[in-house]
């Protein structure tokens, strides 16, 4: 719930019991001020405290139990991270662009999974690419229900199914091919998929994925999926 709805509900509850404390005051000055009318008065009057005291302790605990997907996401997504440690890295922030993005990193050289000893944060940073970037803030600081997935050249050096004759990797082929099957497994789950083949990229856009605990890990689900994908054509 944002600052200014909450306001918003406080006025709206303030203004209320003003105006529902001055009726019951006013049907009192009609009906006179003997004791049984007053006694009723008081009666009425305590019911709407009552009332606006139940509000504002329902709504404090449903501001705090309130459900954040994002928020899940991450979660789960933190704790793939710590079991990939020597794949992937932490998340790192810097700006780019108009945005101040968040991303985790991927390493080139996927044999390193060996030995775990190594963290991937501690792997120089020319031997390691942008992986995926998380969703972020846009220009009116309304979260965009949307990830990347960054593919590099360098992941896939080895694989010759998609090596061209000059001896380069056909990244946009490799791209399409990600997009249709992470579309295909996951097409239950609402999410889209577009595929950026120019650049690498893949947008998995959530905004109709139905916002739950169970849909917040099938997300990471979906992070582990690509990363498979990538290790199986290193």
């Amino acid at each position: 719930m944002s600052k200014n709805t909450d306001n918003l509900e406080k006025s709206l509850t303030i203004i209320f019991s003003v105006v529902a404390t001055t009726a019951i005051l006013i049907n009192l000055s009609i009906k006179g001020f003997n004791t049984e009318n007053t006694l009723d008065a008081v009666k009425d009057i305590a019911g709407v405290i009552v009332i606006i005291a139940v509000f504002f302790v329902a709504s404090k605990l449903f501001r705090k139990n309130k459900f954040d997907f994002n928020v899940s996401f991450e979660k789960h997504l933190k704790e793939w991270i710590s079991q990939n440690k020597s794949l992937i890295t932490d998340i790192i922030s810097e700006p780019k662009g108009n945005y101040n993005k968040r991303y985790c990193m991927m390493i080139f050289e996927h044999s390193n999974m060996v030995d775990s000893t190594i963290p991937a944060d501690s792997v120089s940073r020319k031997e390691k690419g942008a992986f995926v970037y998380l969703p972020y803030l846009d220009e009116n600081k309304v979260l965009k229900e949307e990830f990347e997935f960054r593919l590099h050249e360098k992941h896939f050096l080895r694989s010759e199914k998609y090596k061209k004759e000059d001896g380069t990797v056909d990244i946009p082929a490799i791209v399409e091919k990600f997009a249709a099957n992470i579309y295909n497994t996951y097409k239950n789950l609402h999410i889209t998929v577009k595929p950026v083949k120019s650049q690498g990229v893949l947008i998995v856009n959530f905004s109709k994925v139905e916002k739950n605990e169970d849909n917040a890990k099938l997300l990471v689900d979906v992070v582990e999926y690509v990363k498979t994908m990538v290790l199986a054509l290193a």
